[in-house]
C-alpha cells in the first residue's frame, strides 16, 4: 500500500513523506511482472467534471503520507505489479491455512472463520474457482 516507486538511487517520491515507504519484498512472488494495461483514466485530472472532490482530497493526503508520484507509466506499472503480487501472496497464505486445516482433519471449521476467509480473499483466481476450492475444502457448502 505504501509503495516506493523511486528507482534505486533515485529520491523523488521519497524526498517528502511522513510514513515509511518500502520497496516490494525481494522474493519470487514480488518479482513477477504482469502484462496488464494501466487504467485508461489514470491520467484524468482530479478536477475533471464529474470527479468526486473526495478523490482529490484523498490524493493530497496520500502525497503527504507517502510522497508525491510523478505521473509516469513506469511508476504506475510498478505499483500495479506490486498490487497484483500482493493479492497473489495473500492467496498463497490463505491456501496454506486451508492446507493445514485439511492436514489436521479440521475441514469443518466454525462458520465465522470461513466467512472471514470468503470476505477477505480477493485473489486473482476466478470467483468460481475460489468457490469450488472452498467447497472442496468443506469450508462452504452448496445447498
Amino acid at each position: 500500500m505504501y509503495f516506493n516507486s523511486d528507482l534505486p538511487g533515485e529520491n523523488i517520491q521519497g524526498k517528502s513523506h511522513s510514513l515509511n515507504i518500502a520497496r516490494a519484498p525481494q522474493d519470487e512472488i514480488y518479482s513477477a511482472t504482469w502484462d496488464a494495461p494501466l487504467p485508461s483514466t489514470r491520467s484524468q485530472s482530479l478536477d475533471a467534471p464529474g470527479r468526486p472532490v473526495g478523490q482529490k482530497i484523498y490524493q493530497a493526503i496520500q502525497d503527504l503520507m507517502v510522497g508525491q508520484w510523478p505521473d509516469e507509466d513506469r511508476r504506475w506499472k510498478a505499483l500495479q505489479d506490486y498490487y497484483f503480487n500482493a493479492i497473489r501472496d495473500c492467496d498463497l497464505r490463505v491456501q496454506s491455512v486451508l492446507d493445514i486445516l485439511k492436514q489436521n482433519d479440521m475441514e469443518k471449521i466454525p462458520l465465522s472463520f470461513s466467512m472471514l476467509i470468503m470476505v477477505s480473499w480477493q485473489g486473482i483466481i476466478s470467483c468460481e474457482a475460489r468457490e469450488q476450492l472452498l467447497i472442496d475444502n468443506k469450508i462452504i457448502f452448496r445447498s
